[in-house]
């Protein structure tokens, strides 16, 4: 009887704890006074959800601008090409003319 009683006493409290270590909500605390800026590139879909990629693109723009919580960066100052997959990433192309002792090291060319 005692062992029946310890068993689902673990149990209950082994749930509980389970329940309470979920967390629903999602904190953001911004602690500058200015709003974080964030640049959100237009997605791109395939097949039949790609008539709705520039509604989808839209609304959520509009959503995160009108929050109020982010300053949205113009979509003027993307690069041309988004890279959204694997084989769209590519290295940076390293110079070739070795740097001089005492100078900066090169910057990698795009």
């Amino acid at each position: 009887m005692k062992t029946k009683i310890a068993v689902a006493l673990t149990l209950l409290i082994v749930a509980v704890l389970v329940v309470a270590a979920q967390q629903s909500d999602v904190l953001i605390k911004i602690r500058t006074r200015e709003r974080a800026a964030i640049a959100v590139p237009d997605f791109r879909a395939s097949g039949e959800a790609q008539k709705f990629m520039q509604t989808f693109n839209q609304t959520l723009f509009g959503d995160l601008d009108e929050a109020g919580l982010l300053r949205m960066v113009p979509k003027t100052m993307y690069p041309l090409e988004t890279p959204q997959r694997p084989q769209d990433f590519r290295p940076p192309l390293m110079p070739n003319a070795s740097p001089r002792r005492g100078a900066p090291p090169p910057q990698p060319v795009r």
